[in-house]
């Protein structure tokens, strides 16, 4: 947002702030607003003054609509210069190849990737669901060394990359944990006297 229309939005603010509380206290009758609006309406240049303003205010809102649209869209997008001209690729893009990256990790069972780019440089969330016989330590820098290698490599860039993993559920490998109890009951059986008999 400009400096024209942060003026405007407080300059509105401040307006509106006045015109209640004078409305609370009683001040602001019906008499008085007819009193403003016939001075206005007594003078041509009141008159274009007020209506230039209007359309100001209305012509700044509209501007930083457009603005933060266009920095929104902007921020879906990572673009850099080349010499035969602008290169850009969508986050979206980014966060597949992470996905492709990672799928083959068997120690995980789920993963959304989030990629964040500003002008500090690129932040990856990662939300993710493990395995229970998951190292994570080793594991999460696993997974943060090939993401950042991966997107150094494609980006080119020279900006820190920020890598946050959010782990949101620890999985229990069931088929094994019915295995390994199958056995423990299987090895007690075992050791039953005269079982056989």
């Amino acid at each position: 947002m400009n400096f024209l229309a942060k003026l405007a939005y407080f300059t509105i603010s401040i307006a509106a702030g006045l015109v209640l509380i004078l409305a609370g206290t009683g001040s602001l009758t019906p008499a008085v607003i007819n009193n403003i609006l016939q001075t206005i309406n007594s003078s041509l240049n009141l008159q274009i003054s007020t209506i230039s303003s209007g359309l100001l205010i209305i012509l700044l809102y509209i501007r930083s609509v457009e603005y933060a649209l266009i920095r929104k869209r902007r921020e879906r997008n990572i673009a850099f210069q080349r010499p035969l001209g602008e290169v850009s690729i969508t986050l979206a893009a980014l966060e597949d190849v992470i996905r492709k990256t990672l799928k083959d990790i068997e120690e995980i069972k789920e993963i959304k990737p989030q990629i964040i780019a500003s002008k500090k440089g690129v932040t990856v969330i990662i939300k993710t669901i493990l395995s229970a016989e998951t190292n994570i330590p080793e594991i999460t820098s696993k997974m943060q060394n090939l993401i950042k290698d991966k997107l150094q490599n494609i980006l080119n860039i020279e900006e820190d990359i920020i890598i946050k993993i959010n782990i949101r559920k620890i999985l229990l490998d069931t088929k094994k944990h019915i295995k390994d109890n199958f056995q423990e009951i299987e090895d007690e059986n075992a050791n039953i006297p005269y079982r056989q008999y």
